[in-house]
Protein backbone atom coordinates (compact mmCIF):
# COMPACT_ATOMS: atom_id res chain seq x y z
CA UNK A 1 0.00 0.00 0.00
CA UNK A 2 1.09 3.90 -0.93
CA UNK A 3 0.66 6.41 0.74
CA UNK A 4 2.05 10.20 1.24
CA UNK A 5 2.39 10.94 5.20
CA UNK A 6 2.89 14.66 6.14
CA UNK A 7 6.26 15.67 8.04
CA UNK A 8 4.65 17.81 11.04
CA UNK A 9 1.32 16.70 12.00
CA UNK A 10 -1.82 17.88 10.19
CA UNK A 11 -1.17 19.53 6.78
CA UNK A 12 -4.24 20.83 4.68
CA UNK A 13 -4.89 19.42 1.61
CA UNK A 14 -4.63 22.58 -0.15
CA UNK A 15 -0.76 22.35 0.68
CA UNK A 16 -0.41 19.10 -1.29
CA UNK A 17 1.56 21.33 -4.01
CA UNK A 18 4.14 22.31 -1.52
CA UNK A 19 6.01 18.69 -1.76
CA UNK A 20 8.33 19.80 1.02
CA UNK A 21 5.77 19.52 3.31
CA UNK A 22 5.05 15.27 2.86
CA UNK A 23 7.14 12.12 1.91
CA UNK A 24 5.80 8.66 -0.01
CA UNK A 25 5.67 5.85 2.77
CA UNK A 26 4.99 2.32 2.02
CA UNK A 27 3.16 -0.33 3.87
CA UNK A 28 2.53 -4.23 3.67
CA UNK A 29 -1.19 -4.88 3.24
CA UNK A 30 -1.13 -7.20 6.68
CA UNK A 31 0.64 -3.98 8.24
CA UNK A 32 4.43 -5.03 8.18
CA UNK A 33 7.40 -3.21 6.52
CA UNK A 34 6.16 0.18 6.98
CA UNK A 35 8.76 2.58 5.33
CA UNK A 36 9.33 5.94 3.66
CA UNK A 37 9.97 5.17 0.43
CA UNK A 38 10.32 9.03 -1.21
CA UNK A 39 11.33 11.78 0.26
CA UNK A 40 9.81 15.23 -0.33
CA UNK A 41 7.01 13.92 -2.77
CA UNK A 42 3.45 13.21 -3.60
CA UNK A 43 0.91 12.01 -5.53
CA UNK A 44 2.77 8.14 -5.18
CA UNK A 45 0.55 5.92 -7.85
CA UNK A 46 1.71 2.14 -8.46
CA UNK A 47 2.15 1.12 -12.15
CA UNK A 48 1.42 -2.72 -12.96
CA UNK A 49 4.77 -4.19 -12.86
CA UNK A 50 4.25 -3.68 -8.82
CA UNK A 51 7.93 -2.22 -8.39
CA UNK A 52 7.73 1.24 -9.98
CA UNK A 53 5.42 3.99 -9.15
CA UNK A 54 4.97 7.09 -10.12
CA UNK A 55 5.10 10.74 -8.43
CA UNK A 56 5.25 14.65 -8.06
CA UNK A 57 8.12 16.58 -6.62
CA UNK A 58 6.73 19.99 -7.33
CA UNK A 59 6.80 20.58 -11.00
CA UNK A 60 8.52 17.74 -12.02
CA UNK A 61 7.87 14.09 -12.50
CA UNK A 62 9.28 10.84 -11.44
CA UNK A 63 9.27 7.19 -11.52
CA UNK A 64 11.14 4.96 -9.09
CA UNK A 65 12.33 1.63 -8.95
CA UNK A 66 11.57 0.44 -4.80
CA UNK A 67 13.78 -2.54 -5.68
CA UNK A 68 16.92 -0.26 -7.11
CA UNK A 69 15.51 3.20 -5.65
CA UNK A 70 16.49 3.98 -9.16
CA UNK A 71 14.58 7.75 -9.82
CA UNK A 72 14.10 8.58 -13.19
CA UNK A 73 12.48 12.09 -14.10
CA UNK A 74 9.54 11.26 -16.72
CA UNK A 75 8.08 15.16 -17.22
CA UNK A 76 9.05 18.53 -16.30
CA UNK A 77 6.26 20.98 -15.82
CA UNK A 78 8.19 24.20 -15.92
CA UNK A 79 10.48 23.00 -19.11
CA UNK A 80 7.23 21.54 -21.15
CA UNK A 81 4.35 24.08 -20.02
CA UNK A 82 5.53 26.92 -18.05
CA UNK A 83 8.50 28.34 -15.63
CA UNK A 84 6.49 27.95 -12.02
CA UNK A 85 4.31 24.94 -13.40
CA UNK A 86 3.42 22.73 -10.76
CA UNK A 87 2.21 18.94 -11.19
CA UNK A 88 -0.64 17.85 -9.57
CA UNK A 89 -2.35 14.36 -9.49
CA UNK A 90 -0.23 12.19 -12.59
CA UNK A 91 -1.55 9.26 -13.45
CA UNK A 92 0.39 7.02 -16.18
CA UNK A 93 -2.13 5.41 -18.57
CA UNK A 94 -2.03 2.11 -17.84
CA UNK A 95 -0.11 0.93 -20.85
CA UNK A 96 2.37 3.50 -20.41
CA UNK A 97 2.36 5.77 -23.18
CA UNK A 98 0.63 9.08 -21.68
CA UNK A 99 0.89 10.89 -18.54
CA UNK A 100 -2.44 12.54 -17.36
CA UNK A 101 -2.02 15.50 -14.61
CA UNK A 102 -3.65 19.11 -13.08
CA UNK A 103 -1.25 21.72 -13.38
CA UNK A 104 -1.30 24.70 -11.31
CA UNK A 105 1.15 27.46 -9.91
CA UNK A 106 1.81 29.64 -13.09
CA UNK A 107 -0.73 27.75 -15.22
CA UNK A 108 -3.98 26.20 -14.77
CA UNK A 109 -4.93 23.21 -16.92
CA UNK A 110 -5.13 19.96 -16.67
CA UNK A 111 -3.82 17.91 -20.19
CA UNK A 112 -1.63 14.87 -21.63
CA UNK A 113 1.50 14.35 -22.03
CA UNK A 114 2.75 11.78 -25.11
CA UNK A 115 6.25 10.56 -24.21
CA UNK A 116 6.77 9.44 -27.94
CA UNK A 117 5.89 12.51 -29.40
CA UNK A 118 7.15 14.90 -26.79
CA UNK A 119 3.74 16.51 -26.93
CA UNK A 120 1.36 17.97 -24.71
CA UNK A 121 -2.43 18.19 -25.37
CA UNK A 122 -4.45 20.24 -22.71
CA UNK A 123 -7.56 18.97 -21.92
CA UNK A 124 -8.61 22.38 -20.15
CA UNK A 125 -9.26 23.96 -17.41
CA UNK A 126 -10.37 21.61 -14.10
CA UNK A 127 -8.52 18.97 -12.44
CA UNK A 128 -8.52 15.43 -11.40
CA UNK A 129 -7.94 14.07 -14.36
CA UNK A 130 -7.54 10.31 -14.54
CA UNK A 131 -7.44 7.46 -17.37
CA UNK A 132 -10.36 4.86 -18.02
CA UNK A 133 -8.77 1.21 -18.04
CA UNK A 134 -8.79 1.11 -21.99
CA UNK A 135 -6.47 4.32 -22.66
CA UNK A 136 -9.45 5.79 -24.73
CA UNK A 137 -11.07 8.20 -22.43
CA UNK A 138 -10.05 10.44 -19.42
CA UNK A 139 -12.56 11.82 -16.02
CA UNK A 140 -12.02 15.21 -15.54
CA UNK A 141 -13.62 17.33 -12.90
CA UNK A 142 -14.61 20.95 -14.57
CA UNK A 143 -15.03 23.40 -12.05
CA UNK A 144 -17.67 26.26 -12.16
CA UNK A 145 -20.36 24.67 -14.07
CA UNK A 146 -23.12 22.46 -13.40
CA UNK A 147 -25.21 22.64 -10.44
CA UNK A 148 -23.45 22.75 -8.01
CA UNK A 149 -20.56 24.95 -8.87
CA UNK A 150 -19.01 21.17 -10.75
CA UNK A 151 -19.65 18.54 -13.05
CA UNK A 152 -17.85 14.80 -14.29
CA UNK A 153 -16.42 14.57 -17.48
CA UNK A 154 -15.54 12.05 -20.00
CA UNK A 155 -13.45 13.24 -22.42
CA UNK A 156 -12.56 10.55 -25.56
CA UNK A 157 -8.65 11.24 -26.70
CA UNK A 158 -6.84 9.15 -30.07
CA UNK A 159 -4.23 7.06 -30.59
CA UNK A 160 -1.88 9.48 -29.55
CA UNK A 161 -3.75 10.70 -26.06
CA UNK A 162 -5.15 13.71 -27.74
CA UNK A 163 -8.60 15.01 -27.27
CA UNK A 164 -10.91 14.07 -30.03
CA UNK A 165 -13.04 17.61 -29.42
CA UNK A 166 -10.77 20.92 -29.01
CA UNK A 167 -11.13 21.92 -25.36
CA UNK A 168 -10.07 25.07 -23.95
CA UNK A 169 -10.98 26.53 -20.40
CA UNK A 170 -14.01 25.30 -18.60
CA UNK A 171 -16.36 25.37 -21.34
CA UNK A 172 -16.48 22.43 -22.80
CA UNK A 173 -18.94 20.36 -25.47
CA UNK A 174 -22.44 19.34 -23.88
CA UNK A 175 -21.59 15.83 -24.89
CA UNK A 176 -18.64 15.55 -22.38
CA UNK A 177 -20.70 16.18 -19.20
CA UNK A 178 -20.99 12.87 -17.76
CA UNK A 179 -22.58 13.33 -14.20
CA UNK A 180 -23.80 16.20 -12.38
CA UNK A 181 -26.15 15.73 -9.54
CA UNK A 182 -29.58 16.51 -10.16
CA UNK A 183 -29.82 17.01 -6.33
CA UNK A 184 -28.72 19.33 -3.77
CA UNK A 185 -25.78 17.71 -3.47
CA UNK A 186 -24.12 18.27 -6.65
CA UNK A 187 -21.17 19.48 -5.42
CA UNK A 188 -18.94 16.44 -7.44
CA UNK A 189 -15.52 15.97 -7.28
CA UNK A 190 -12.71 12.38 -6.67
CA UNK A 191 -14.26 10.21 -10.21
CA UNK A 192 -13.22 6.86 -10.66
CA UNK A 193 -14.04 4.04 -12.93
CA UNK A 194 -13.99 0.09 -12.33
CA UNK A 195 -11.90 -1.70 -14.64
CA UNK A 196 -14.40 -3.14 -16.45
CA UNK A 197 -15.62 0.04 -17.71
CA UNK A 198 -19.07 -0.37 -16.08
CA UNK A 199 -19.01 1.88 -12.45
CA UNK A 200 -18.31 5.02 -11.64
CA UNK A 201 -18.10 5.87 -8.18
CA UNK A 202 -17.48 9.66 -6.97
CA UNK A 203 -18.20 12.22 -4.10
CA UNK A 204 -20.29 15.16 -3.92
CA UNK A 205 -21.16 17.48 -0.96
CA UNK A 206 -24.31 20.11 -0.80
CA UNK A 207 -21.94 22.73 1.25
CA UNK A 208 -18.68 24.11 0.61
CA UNK A 209 -15.82 22.88 -1.55
CA UNK A 210 -12.67 22.77 0.61
CA UNK A 211 -11.77 18.92 0.47
CA UNK A 212 -10.78 18.18 4.02
CA UNK A 213 -13.27 20.12 5.98
CA UNK A 214 -16.61 19.63 4.14
CA UNK A 215 -19.07 16.32 4.25
CA UNK A 216 -18.83 14.80 0.79
CA UNK A 217 -20.27 11.48 0.71
CA UNK A 218 -20.08 8.66 -2.01
CA UNK A 219 -22.26 7.77 -4.60
CA UNK A 220 -22.16 5.05 -7.41
CA UNK A 221 -23.48 4.89 -10.88
CA UNK A 222 -23.63 1.80 -13.62
CA UNK A 223 -23.02 3.90 -16.62
CA UNK A 224 -25.00 1.95 -18.88
CA UNK A 225 -28.30 3.10 -17.15
CA UNK A 226 -30.16 6.30 -16.67
CA UNK A 227 -27.77 8.99 -14.93
CA UNK A 228 -30.43 11.43 -14.25
CA UNK A 229 -31.82 8.66 -11.76
CA UNK A 230 -30.44 5.24 -11.73
CA UNK A 231 -27.23 6.90 -8.78
CA UNK A 232 -26.76 5.61 -5.66
CA UNK A 233 -25.63 7.34 -2.49
CA UNK A 234 -23.52 4.74 -0.82
CA UNK A 235 -22.75 6.26 2.31
CA UNK A 236 -24.91 8.37 5.17
CA UNK A 237 -22.05 9.55 7.36
CA UNK A 238 -21.50 13.07 8.93
CA UNK A 239 -17.69 12.47 8.48
CA UNK A 240 -15.93 13.59 5.47
CA UNK A 241 -16.12 10.60 2.93
CA UNK A 242 -14.10 11.58 -0.59
CA UNK A 243 -11.29 9.67 -2.66
CA UNK A 244 -12.84 6.72 -3.41
CA UNK A 245 -12.09 3.71 -5.95
CA UNK A 246 -13.77 0.98 -7.33
CA UNK A 247 -12.66 -2.87 -7.96
CA UNK A 248 -14.68 -5.10 -9.70
CA UNK A 249 -13.99 -8.61 -10.34
CA UNK A 250 -12.36 -11.64 -8.31
CA UNK A 251 -9.70 -9.81 -5.69
CA UNK A 252 -6.52 -12.15 -5.26
CA UNK A 253 -5.98 -14.05 -2.78
CA UNK A 254 -5.52 -12.60 1.19
CA UNK A 255 -1.61 -12.54 2.47
CA UNK A 256 -1.10 -15.32 4.51
CA UNK A 257 -1.39 -14.81 8.34
CA UNK A 258 1.75 -13.56 10.16
CA UNK A 259 2.77 -16.37 12.65
CA UNK A 260 2.13 -15.50 16.39
CA UNK A 261 5.54 -15.76 18.96
CA UNK A 262 5.44 -18.51 21.27
CA UNK A 263 4.48 -17.48 24.73
CA UNK A 264 7.77 -18.74 26.46
CA UNK A 265 7.41 -18.81 30.11
CA UNK A 266 9.44 -20.54 33.08
CA UNK A 267 5.95 -21.66 34.72
CA UNK A 268 3.78 -23.45 31.60
CA UNK A 269 1.89 -24.75 33.56
CA UNK A 270 0.90 -21.62 36.03
CA UNK A 271 0.58 -19.78 32.87
CA UNK A 272 -2.06 -22.34 31.67
CA UNK A 273 -4.15 -22.22 34.54
CA UNK A 274 -4.11 -18.49 34.32
CA UNK A 275 -4.75 -18.28 30.82
CA UNK A 276 -7.90 -20.63 31.22
CA UNK A 277 -9.63 -18.26 34.01
CA UNK A 278 -9.26 -15.42 32.59
CA UNK A 279 -10.49 -17.31 29.18
CA UNK A 280 -13.63 -17.84 31.55
CA UNK A 281 -13.86 -14.53 33.17
CA UNK A 282 -13.58 -12.46 29.61
CA UNK A 283 -16.31 -14.87 28.65
CA UNK A 284 -18.82 -14.13 31.26
CA UNK A 285 -18.02 -10.54 30.89
CA UNK A 286 -18.82 -10.65 27.19
CA UNK A 287 -22.07 -11.81 28.20
CA UNK A 288 -23.23 -9.21 30.45
CA UNK A 289 -22.26 -6.64 28.39
CA UNK A 290 -25.08 -4.91 26.07
CA UNK A 291 -25.05 -4.89 22.52
CA UNK A 292 -24.72 -1.73 20.73
CA UNK A 293 -28.56 -2.57 19.44
CA UNK A 294 -29.16 -2.79 22.83
CA UNK A 295 -27.14 0.40 24.50
CA UNK A 296 -29.01 2.43 21.62
CA UNK A 297 -25.25 3.26 20.43
CA UNK A 298 -25.17 3.63 16.39
CA UNK A 299 -23.62 5.31 13.64
CA UNK A 300 -25.25 8.54 12.49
Amino acid sequence: VLFVRSKSGWVKEMDAKYFGKWDIWMINTDGSGEKKVVTDGCWGTWRPDGQTIVFARGGKVFTRNLSSDEEKLIFDAEEKIKKGAIAQQPEMSPNGKFLAMTVRGSDRQTGIWNFEKNEWYTTGGGCQINWWPSNKKVLRMNEGHGRGGTEVLSIEVDENGKPTQPIRGLRVPKELRFMDLRLRRSHEYFPRIDQSETWLVWCATQYGHDHDIYDYEVFIWDITTNKKKDFVRLTFHSGNDRWPDIFTGEPAAAPAAREEEPDVSSDEGADEEMDDTGDEDMESESEEQPSEEDSGTEDE
